[in-house]
């Protein structure tokens, strides 16, 4: 996986999916089975995880139930935020997009999946350097910035260390451009060898912030077999 994702973009920003799989991915999937022996009966309930893939990212990355009622879900591809529009590439998820009018925010997160130990150590390597965390995202911000005209001042930034999954960085900031102040969240945990990427831009200080809701993905990841 190439570091470009982990840049907080500030872009401007399909439709609803199956309401049976909506109500369902909490529940789990599972199945009972009776097996018979001698006089007895016994009842066996087991837990069929079904297998994470890049194509459950609508369902795993549905955030409206951990968000406000001024969120609704935003077509991706309509707001040049698409996997395509941000050369994510096959190794990586379609975008899940959410947005909020007023108050302003935006979030959107991105799924990834690995086989490779050394790679996960990798990431988790990086992702405890703060130095080099922050220049990532102040080179994904600055690339943004050019990509559409935009001046600004270098960001501030914090780096810290949420106790979520197995290995979890976080960090927040904020940039001036044009007279305004924009705020902007970047979480991004594993938990196996699942990799989420979540981000948030925001003007308002009272914005939704990103460790509950991946608390939230933790849990629901519980689902799956990975």
């Amino acid at each position: 996986m190439g570091t470009s994702l982990l840049g907080c973009g500030t872009q401007s920003y399909d439709d609803g999916y199956n309401s049976g799989f909506q109500k369902g991915y909490d529940k789990g999937w599972q199945e009972g089975y009776t097996e018979g022996s001698g006089r007895a009966s016994q009842e066996t309930t087991t837990t069929i995880r079904k297998e994470l893939t890049l194509a459950d990212a609508p369902i795993l990355l549905d955030l409206l139930s951990f968000l406000p009622s001024t969120f609704e879900k935003v077509d991706a591809s309509s707001e040049g935020m698409s996997n395509a529009d941000l050369a994510l590439g096959s190794a990586f998820s379609e975008v899940q997009l959410f947005l909020s009018d007023d108050p302003f925010q935006m979030i959107y997160g991105i799924i990834a999946l690995s086989e490779g130990r050394i790679e996960q150590a990798s990431f988790d390597g990086m992702m405890k350097d703060e130095e080099q965390v922050k220049k990532i995202l102040i080179d994904n911000i600055r690339a943004g910035a050019v990509e559409e005209g935009i001046d600004f001042q270098d960001p501030t930034i914090s780096i810290t260390y949420p106790v979520i999954a197995d290995s979890a960085t976080l960090g927040e900031g904020e940039f001036s451009s044009s007279g305004f102040t924009i705020g902007f969240d970047c979480l991004f945990f594993r938990e196996g060898n699942v990799y989420v990427f979540l981000y948030s831009a925001y003007y308002s200080a009272s914005r939704q912030t990103l460790p509950p809701i991946a608390q939230e993905l933790v849990r629901r990841l519980s689902l799956y077999s990975f």
